[in-house]
């Protein structure tokens, strides 16, 4: 193990320079007009954020039904970390008063969740209804009148908007605890889809009300591409641990339903990607991320080192230069496929150790140094990450 961790660690500093990183000619245009203007960067980040805070709630839900300490401690972490980069999205965009009102409203979805989620996992009935009434006269009403009164939505879209985003979170928690996997994974991507929504129905209101402070149209084709690919490759690094999590984890029930909503998500990015580039990348991406998916699975099932080590090398030099290769020509930058494979595991070695506080952080920059990857190709501005 002392052997893998070293090799991962020098991975991670070295693959910069090796030939997993491809640099792409400038032949022909990356479809990126109008894609990184500040309402564009808005609906982007603002969708990704939304997103992620789906999931981090359901890796919570995961690691309390598994009485994975830790873990819980670590994603409880990054959901508060989530939520601080929310509320500071929302105030560059539409001051202080309104970023204040949305940390209120925000603060109060998370609480809830927690409590939720713990209700769920030692299958407290009371204090899930409890939760529940608690959550009504609250949170959801609080998220409501900060979309009308800040975000300027109509009061019924609103009130939409406010119950879909919780009660869709509160369905995976559900499902989760249940242990019905097959509609865990279907709600899931459910309720990941609706926090797009959500960004997308705040950012239009925002960019209306606001547009000298958020010039640029957040609706252009390559706008729309720039958010799609991004929140997909977000979806898809996050299922990817998560699957793997099952594996390490021996959650045999959940492995099947993980792995098939893992190659779904890669399908779907396969998709958005022969949508931007033409089928010949479609095809050539579906292939690769395919492989990839079989990969870190296998990476997550194996036993000794010496098998670690091997799938790792075919990740990291064999997979990630023949993904980056098919993007030959459409750009100037270098697509680093390579470090975000060692990023991803480096997340399931942290799995593996049941102990790391430090397995939601890792998963987070696992799944940003994907959608940077999408960013380069759209042309839009990547993300920071957050320590």
């Amino acid at each position: 193990m002392v052997k893998l961790i070293g090799s991962l660690a020098v991975g991670a500093m070295l693959v910069v320079s090796c030939a997993s990183t491809a640099l792409l000619s400038s032949g022909s245009p990356t479809p990126s007009a109008g894609a990184a203007s500040p309402a564009a960067d808005l609906r982007t980040h603002l969708n990704l954020l939304m997103g992620e805070h789906v999931f981090i709630v359901a890796k919570l839900s995961s690691a309390a039904n598994a009485g994975r300490k830790a873990q819980f401690s670590s994603y409880a972490g990054l959901l508060a970390t989530n939520g601080s980069d929310l509320v500071d999205l929302m105030t560059r965009s539409i001051g202080d008063s309104g970023g204040r009102a949305f940390a209120t409203a925000w603060a109060e979805g998370n609480a809830f969740a927690v409590d939720y989620v713990i209700a769920a996992a030692t299958h407290d009935v009371a204090a899930k209804q409890a939760t529940l009434t608690s959550e009504a006269n609250a949170y959801t009403t609080s998220l409501a009148d900060y979309l009308t009164s800040h975000a300027r939505m109509e009061s019924e879209s609103a009130a939409q908007q406010a119950a879909g985003e919780a009660g869709g979170i509160r369905a995976v928690i559900d499902d989760q605890a249940a242990g019905d996997f097959a509609k865990a994974y279907s709600d899931l991507h459910a309720a990941y889809q609706h926090a797009s929504s959500l960004g997308d129905a705040m950012r239009i209101a925002i960019a209306h009300q606001f547009p000298d402070r958020l010039p640029g149209d957040p609706t252009l084709a390559s706008v729309v591409h720039r958010t799609t690919l991004g929140s997909l490759l977000q979806e898809r690094a996050l299922l990817t641990t998560m699957a793997a999590e099952s594996v390490v984890g021996g959650a045999s029930k959940e492995q099947g339903r993980a792995g098939s909503a893992l190659a779904q998500s890669s399908s779907t990015v396969a998709g958005e990607l022969g949508a931007i580039f033409g089928a010949t990348v479609g095809a050539g991406a579906q292939t690769e991320l395919g492989s990839q998916d079989t990969a870190c699975l296998a990476y997550a099932a194996a036993t000794t080192d010496a098998q670690r080590q091997a799938v790792l090398a075919t990740l990291r030099d064999v997979s990630a230069p023949r993904l980056a290769g098919i993007f030959q020509g459409h750009g100037a930058q270098k697509l680093d496929f390579a470090a975000q494979a060692v990023a991803t595991v480096q997340v399931v070695e942290a799995q593996r150790s049941k102990s790391s506080d430090q397995v939601a952080p890792l998963d987070r920059s696992a799944a940003q140094l994907l959608v940077e990857i999408g960013e380069i190709l759209t042309g839009g501005t990547a993300p920071q990450q957050v320590d």
